[in-house]
């Protein structure tokens, strides 16, 4: 365990001036016992603490190089005694970190990452990538819960220790680490399925066991986390949405058979295995929920509320009027603001994944296919695989399979190429600040 100290310092913070006038500057601020303490079981991430002789709202900017470009969330509450943790570091770097109060900051330390135990091997293509990435990384049997950089470094890990299947992380949405859902067993469900936190230190790793869970789940402004799990009646295996609360109680949502009807709306695919939920998303300003239904071929809103299905996308169970292309076995989708991006994984002639966007006006219930990404050359995902877009309208595609990520610009060109070899990609996360969700975050 490294530890840097720092003596007392000084911060003279100049605030609400106005023209130069000397009762516009508040006190000076002492920092005294600055610290940072290199976590003993993750090498690459530090957590700083400090004291003030007032009352301040503290964070810590961070960078490497000698430039502090990151930043830590602020405190909640002014304090005298303060704590940041710096997530999102590779091994054995030097540190140049300084705390901020009021958001102004103080002067600079310096402190050295440790190492990281042997990390997965991940190839990078282009640059002008700027986002963490979060992803499970399935190896045959073993799946380890990683952090990427955007330059392509593995910077935190974690090897889930159960046999069951992960498919989905996500930042704990108040950044003190990771979420994930241990789900299946050779493919089938199981009722020794749990949703995990883990700490970014690995100080702390709490199970909340939950039966036969599905692929995704998302948590709520809350805290509560809403998982996909199996719903099974005669032997027809439906799906159905569980609350998950803090202390672990669990609470049924909704389920397809509220909306649904196996006759009715069949699988694409027959047999015993109806619905099939795959993917989950939550819209925290409408208060709905996004719920795709692979063996349909559906994705359908679920009004969090009443249980009532707004809509619903495409397939057996859709209720859209749809101009173009068609999904099939579709996966992870992203709701745009007046479209719908999916991710289809074979819908396409031939072996060959595509992800598909849509302008989709909801009053007329109707939508029209405007675009398809492919990728050059084809690659296929038979499983998994998700689409974001991010604010300056690049898309970032994950190609679950062949563990390739790609993000590419408005003309469908690749800018950047994340690869690795022997393993699958599960759904990834799109991060801008891995401590500070609220920084930005793309499911």
């Amino acid at each position: 365990m490294a530890t840097t100290p720092t003596s007392v310092l000084v911060l003279a913070l100049l605030v609400g001036c106005r023209g130069g006038d000397a009762d516009s500057a508040v006190p000076v601020v002492v920092v005294e016992d600055l610290e940072a303490v290199v976590a003993e079981r993750m090498g690459t991430v530090v957590t700083v603490t400090w004291r003030t002789d007032v009352e301040v709202v503290g964070a810590v900017e961070f960078g490497l190089g000698g430039v502090p470009d990151r930043r830590t969330s602020a405190e909640a509450e002014p304090g005298l005694e303060h704590s940041a943790v710096l997530v999102g570091l590779p091994a054995d770097s030097e540190v140049t970190y300084r705390p901020v109060h009021d958001g102004h900051p103080g002067a600079s330390a310096t402190v050295t990452t440790g190492a990281l135990a042997p990390a997965a091997d991940l190839s990078v293509e282009g640059t002008g990538h700027d986002r963490f990435l979060a992803l499970p990384l399935i190896e045959g049997d073993t799946t380890t819960l990683v952090l990427v950089d955007p330059e392509g470094r593995v910077v935190w890990q974690y090897e889930d220790p159960s046999e069951l299947a992960v498919f989905r992380a996500h930042l704990a949405g108040d950044g003190s680490g990771l979420v994930y859902a241990a789900t299946l067993q050779d493919a089938r469900p199981h009722e020794g399925s749990h949703l995990v936190r883990v700490s970014w230190d690995l100080a702390t790793v709490e199970e909340l066991p939950v039966p036969l869970l599905a692929h995704d789940f998302v948590e709520l402004p809350d805290g509560t986390l809403v998982s996909l799990a199996y719903d099974i009646r005669d032997e027809v295996e439906g799906n159905r949405l569980v609350a998950v609360a803090a202390d672990g109680t669990t609470t049924e949502v909704w389920s397809t058979w509220d909306c649904f009807d196996p006759v009715v709306n069949p699988s694409v695919d027959g047999g015993p295995t109806w619905t099939h939920a795959n993917a989950l998303d939550y819209d925290a300003d409408a208060d709905v929920f996004h719920v795709g239904l692979r063996n349909l071929g559906t994705i359908v809103e679920v009004d969090r509320a009443t249980g009532a299905c707004n809509w619903a996308f495409g397939g057996t169970g859709g209720s859209v009027e749809i101009d173009g292309q068609a999904f099939l076995h579709q996966h992870q989708f992203t709701r745009l603001e007046g479209g719908l991006l999916v991710f289809d994984n074979d819908g396409a002639p031939g072996l060959e994944s595509q992800v598909l966007e849509y302008d989709f006006d909801v009053s007329a219930m109707t939508a029209t296919q405007v675009r398809a990404i492919r990728a050059d050359p084809p690659l296929h995902s038979f499983v998994l695989g998700d689409a974001h877009r991010l604010a300056d309208g690049d898309t970032i595609i994950t190609w679950s399979v062949p563990a390739t990520l790609d993000r590419v610009d408005a003309d469908d060109r690749r800018t950047w190429r994340l690869a690795g070899e022997d393993m699958i990609f599960g759904f990834s996360e799109v991060v801008v600040e891995p401590a500070r969700p609220g920084a930005g975050v793309s499911h």
